[in-house]
């Protein structure tokens, strides 16, 4: 009997080496899940999701028969979902929370689309550092004086040593947010417990922890963008 893959009356073995829709980096994939789960939401939190576990499946050579399913329903997904994505073929759109589901479902499908792999990597970051953007506004919008003072000295420090080199410099922003993740992280306290102590006058400890955590943080300023997006531990 026919196996009707990759197209009705075809007789190849059902995998994703024989499918006609090469797999997106899932790579890509998994750090988008793990470290954005606000913009890996967007591609539908039942079936996407689903579809993202069984293609893991299907790429650790799983062959049940749920996984095999879904590798014939991935080869009609990805015809009916090809073009999603043409809206920032031109470049001139630029992506938001509202406009870029189609994408992250390819994505979750592992499907290439019409934008191309590298464009659809691309239209995610540059969504990915909007969003970092306004964290890092948040980052520093309610710090005292002092505090502030303290970190715009560490970054104007930091730029004149490294400031010729675009890929390592830094802004307030970006350091008063890698600050939290990192003090977080040795202390282990929530974001919320962080913002009350780092905000009080007498909070000495928190101050000598988020001074000296200040130059891991911008050492790490020395990878790429890609890299620094997803070096970024999600706090809640």
């Amino acid at each position: 009997m026919a196996t009707d893959f990759p197209k009705k009356g075809d007789d190849l073995k059902i995998s994703l080496r024989n499918s006609e829709y090469p797999q997106f980096d899932h790579d890509f994939a998994s750090n988008l899940k793990d470290n954005n789960p606000e913009i890996w939401e967007l591609g539908g939190n039942i079936r996407g999701n689903e579809a993202f576990n069984l293609w893991s499946r299907a790429r650790d050579g799983a062959e049940t028969e749920g996984v095999l399913d879904w590798i014939k329903e991935r080869e009609a997904w990805a015809a009916r979902h090809f073009e999603d994505g043409s809206q920032f073929s031109s470049g001139d759109l630029e992506p938001t929370r509202s406009n870029v589901a189609g994408v992250v479902a390819q994505i979750k499908w592992g499907v290439i689309g019409t934008l191309g792999e590298q464009k659809m990597k691309d239209t995610i970051l540059e969504l990915i550092k909007k969003l970092e953007g306004k964290k890092e506004e948040r980052a520093i919008s309610d710090l005292t004086d002092t505090a502030r003072t303290g970190l715009e000295n560490k970054v104007e420090e930091h730029n004149e040593e490294y400031g010729d080199t675009e890929t390592k410099r830094v802004t307030l922003g970006m350091l008063g947010q890698k600050c939290i993740f990192a003090a977080l992280a040795h202390t282990k306290r929530t974001r919320l417990q962080f913002a009350q102590a780092f905000n009080q006058p007498n909070s000495g400890q928190w101050l000598a922890s988020i001074h000296s955590c200040s130059h891991f943080a911008m050492s790490d300023s020395k990878a790429d963008n890609t890299t620094l997006i997803y070096s970024r531990r999600a706090i809640h």
